[in-house]
């Protein structure tokens, strides 16, 4: 099994977090940076889109503080926080790009710039990324867990 971890050693700003975001809607690509990934699972966990007693929110707990976990485990808790925001969250923030980014560019930040369902598809998109990234294709990871 796979197990992924982000560099728990760095942290970014808020300033930083939204120019992220911003290159993410850019199609650029920030999930390079572990400080990036990690803030995207610590918000994603802050939506409280899981419940406490789930693994998949023990999981994304554990990787957003610098943990090491199951590259299958953090993918299935990124999928089950987004089915939370509904069977099309996933699509319609990839669809979205371009508009977020605008508004973004336009002075508003996140929490004006996009819905609590939206935001929280996002940091799901953004840790999707990162651990295709990092682990390559989805059928190499394993079988889920929890």
């Amino acid at each position: 099994m796979r197990t992924v971890q982000a560099d728990a050693g760095f942290e970014i700003s808020d300033n930083e977090w939204e120019n992220a975001v911003l290159s993410w809607t850019d199609d650029a690509r920030p999930w390079v940076s572990s400080a990036f990934v990690r803030r995207a699972a610590r918000e994603l966990a802050k939506t409280e889109a899981l419940p406490d007693g789930w693994h998949a929110t023990h999981v994304l707990r554990r990787f957003a503080e610098g943990g090491e976990v199951l590259a299958s485990d953090l993918r299935h808790a990124v999928r089950k926080a987004g089915e939370q925001f509904g069977s099309d969250a996933f699509l319609r923030i990839e669809a979205e790009r371009e508009t977020i980014g605008e508004r973004l560019l336009g002075g508003a930040d996140l929490g004006e710039a996009l819905d609590h369902n939206h935001r929280g598809a996002l940091f799901a998109v953004i840790l999707l990324d990162w651990v295709e990234n990092e682990v390559g294709p989805w059928s190499d990871l394993g079988p889920w867990r929890g």
